[in-house]
Order: C-alpha cells, then sequence, then structure tokens
C-alpha cells in the first residue's frame, strides 16, 4: 500500500503532528485508544527520516523504544532514566525542550513534535506547520487538545477511507 504524503519545501520546519477524534481527544489512560492503519502508515510515510521529539509518556506508550528511521528526542524532567545505549537509533532525553530542538534541527530540516498534550502546547508557537488526522467519532478519550487555529491556515487535505489528513502552515 503506498501512502501519500505531505510534500515541504526546503526551509526549516518544526511540525507538530497528532491525530484527534471529532471531541478533539488524543489520548486516553496513556495510550492512544484507536487503532487506524491508514493513520499509522501516514504517519510512518510522513515522519520517516527526519527527527522526531517526544514527551516521555508518548515514548512510554511506545514501550520505550524509538522509531526505526527515525532519530528520537525525549523530553523530560529526568534524562537519566534513559540508557541511550540500548537502542538502535539515536535516542536524545533532556529536561530543556528548546535543546531538544535545536538539535532535532542540528539532523534534519524538518523536525516532528509528536505529542504529547504538555510538548504541543509547549511548542505551540514555534511550530511552523500542523499535521492533524482527523479520526471519525468520540473515543471518550481523557486528554484533550484544544487548539487555536487562528495563527494556521490549511493548505492541504488528504482524505483516506477511515480517516483525513489536514496540512496546516503558520501564516505571517
Amino acid at each position: 500500500m503506498t501512502i501519500q504524503r505531505f510534500l515541504l519545501n526546503d526551509k526549516r520546519h518544526l511540525i507538530g503532528i497528532m491525530a484527534i477524534d471529532e471531541a478533539g481527544g488524543i489520548g486516553k489512560d496513556g495510550i492512544v485508544p484507536w487503532d487506524n492503519p491508514e493513520d499509522r502508515a501516514f504517519f510512518k510515510a510522513q515522519t520517516m527520516g527526519h527527527t522526531i521529539i517526544v514527551g516521555r509518556k508518548t515514548f512510554e506508550s511506545w514501550g520505550r523504544k524509538p522509531l526505526p528511521g527515525r532519530p528520537c528526542a525525549v523530553w523530560t524532567r529526568n534524562p537519566n532514566q534513559f540508557d541511550s545505549h540500548c537502542f538502535d537509533l539515536p535516542l536524545l532525553a533532556l529536561s530543556d525542550v528548546y535543546a531538544l530542538v535545536e538539535w532535532g534541527f542540528a539532523q534534519s530540516d524538518i523536525v516532528y513534535v509528536c505529542g504529547g498534550k504538555m510538548l504541543y502546547e509547549t511548542l505551540w508557537s514555534h511550530l511552523t506547520d500542523l499535521i492533524v488526522t482527523l479520526i471519525p467519532g468520540n473515543w471518550n478519550c481523557d486528554i484533550q487538545m484544544n487548539m487555536d487555529y487562528h495563527a494556521f491556515e490549511c493548505v492541504q487535505r488528504l482524505q483516506f477511507e477511515t480517516c483525513s489528513v489536514l496540512h496546516w502552515e503558520r501564516v505571517g
């Protein structure tokens, strides 16, 4: 299965990428409550080969393993809890989120912020783009994103059978 992805120009992009349900939910009980193969395939195609930044809880929901083919940085209050030598890919854990972003841009001109909520909120004013998968239904999530899209313009939409994905660019 070939999955479309958004093509970005060659300038630096700090991109928030997330999936949300119809109520704005992104997680329940520490995990993503839906299993959407098209969303997973899109996420993989979009982020492959680029640096990703995640919060500790999101990283733990992935089984404390970086995703293959993507250098990973974890934002945590206790970076010593991760032993980077036990991973196949580069892993950097720091408490300074802005140092993580700079590390990410040293790896790639495109850096994806992959959650969770606190990381999105902390970096929101610095994001150049948003890529949002819309998951049908209300999944009774306990973590909600109340996103203010006023600073962004929707520039592209991909429609899949089970979800749609919107690409928003920061205006101005």
